[in-house]
């Protein structure tokens, strides 16, 4: 496959665990980072992860917005 436009270049992913400590909890979770590399430099580049795990895990409520009333 020939990559064209945007995904023209050379990419390289990494998977790995992140993990840090916030207000007495020790978090740990899985991520995703893909970048493309031109001229030897990253020039774009994302990383993915599950936010809603971190959220509840330090004890977030997390609600649905309310449905718009017609």
């Amino acid at each position: 496959m020939v990559l064209s436009g945007n995904l023209k270049g050379e990419w390289v992913s990494v998977w790995g665990t992140y993990s840090f400590a916030q207000d007495g909890k020790n978090l740990s979770f899985p991520f995703q980072y893909t970048a493309r590399v031109t001229d030897g430099k990253i020039d774009t580049d994302r990383v993915y992860y599950d936010r809603l795990y971190i959220f509840q895990t330090l004890g977030y409520k997390v609600t649905p917005p309310e449905k718009e009333k017609k």
